[in-house]
């Protein structure tokens, strides 16, 4: 687990940040920001995971050329998936790795194609202007899946957290009245990573 604050340029953060927020009333969200806010009325439901979309192909080819830059990548990851997420009020996500047969589930369980086992590491970049610790939407870490304990990761702008894909990690609920919580998730092939990281 590393995690870096100032990680991007300042010109390709906000070149994130607004694709992110032009995507929000697009189909792809399922229902976009204005149906949440106008026909929910924030009103609070039992449970919400976020709305999650592909990065456009340009950015994500931007954001795998600076991770090379920056050494933390060695070579051009063989997979890559670059999404953007979107996690409003009331939205979290559960204890979990990213290679998920080493967690939850997977193994035989799971057909080949299964996205979720392959040997992958998570990166996560965060886009949130003055985000509030009592907002909740940490990024939550512990060594062990029977830990009790562990350390939180607040998702201010502009800091990415690398997790090995097999590091066990969740997303504290974001609390009712806050802002949206906006980032980029790119899965990499967990080979390309720095040895350090893997």
């Amino acid at each position: 687990m590393k995690v870096l604050d100032n990680f991007l340029d300042i010109e390709l953060a906000q070149e994130l940040e607004q694709h992110i927020i032009s995507q929000l009333d697009k189909p792809v969200w399922i229902h976009g920001h204005s149906f949440y806010s106008e026909e929910f009325k924030n009103y609070i439901v039992k449970n919400m995971s976020p709305y999650i979309a592909t990065l456009d192909s340009e950015l994500a080819g931007k954001l795998i050329r600076t991770l090379l830059a920056q050494g933390i990548l060695t070579k051009e990851p063989k997979d890559v998936q670059a999404l953007i997420y979107n996690a409003y009020p009331l939205s979290s996500v559960e204890w979990h790795t990213d290679k998920h047969g080493e967690y939850e589930h997977g193994g035989s369980e799971c057909p080949p194609e299964c996205e979720g086992c392959k040997d992958v590491a998570g990166i996560s970049i965060y886009l949130n202007h003055g985000w509030k610790p009592n907002w909740g939407g940490c990024f939550l870490f512990k060594d062990n899946k029977s830990d009790t304990q562990g350390t939180f990761y607040e998702p201010i702008y502009n800091r990415a957290v690398i997790n090995n894909g097999r590091d066990i990690h969740a997303v504290g609920a974001i609390t009712n009245g806050a802002h949206n919580r906006y980032s980029v998730q790119l899965f990499v092939s967990r080979s390309a990573l720095r040895e350090d990281l893997q």
